[in-house]
């Protein structure tokens, strides 16, 4: 979770929240392969969570703007191991608790005072569950948050990660 604000030339980029742990798409990937589904996980695990006909609680794990994901790993692996469950029960769990993590964690955020416009990108921020879910949770009158997000095409990856690995390239080379 980043707080950018525009500057006269340029940004200023904050870090202020975000995993101590696994991504999102992380556990959509190690879930998804042990449902039997290809990597990377993201469309197939998609397109199965429609099949879904009940709902799963998983819970979060969120401490203020910060989340992990390796306990709803463990949570839904169990799920998968009782074999009491169908596979796209399991994959919805896994769309819901990830909207529900990043829902908490922005409206912690927004208790904080940070801005309530949110951009959301990267891979997982492209499954149209997730998107419907956190504009319904969070842009309602009792919140007023505004969500966008990147359009789907330009979502496959995680672009600050990205944007992360090449600063630091970046500034070793500008120490040579």
């Amino acid at each position: 979770m980043l707080h950018v604000r525009r500057l006269a030339s340029g940004f200023q980029i904050r870090k202020v929240g975000g995993s101590t742990d696994l991504y999102a798409g992380q556990l959509v990937d190690r879930i998804g392969v042990a449902l039997g589904l290809s990597f990377p996980a993201g469309r197939e695990l998609e397109q199965l969570a429609r099949e879904s006909q009940q709902l799963l609680s998983v819970p979060a794990s969120v401490q203020g703007t910060h989340f992990s994901f390796s306990g709803p790993e463990t949570a839904l692996k169990r799920l998968l191991e009782t074999g009491r469950h169908r596979v796209a029960d399991i994959a919805r769990a896994v769309e819901n608790v990830i909207a529900k993590t990043v829902e908490k964690s922005l409206l912690n955020a927004f208790k904080a005072g940070f801005p309530k416009h949110v951009l959301l990108v990267g891979g997982v921020a492209a499954n149209n569950y997730i998107r419907e879910r956190l504009r319904r949770r969070l842009e309602h009158r009792a919140v007023g948050a505004r969500i966008s997000f990147a359009r789907v095409h330009f979502s496959g990856d995680n672009a600050f990660g990205v944007a992360s690995i090449g600063w630091d390239q970046l500034k070793k080379e500008l120490d040579r």
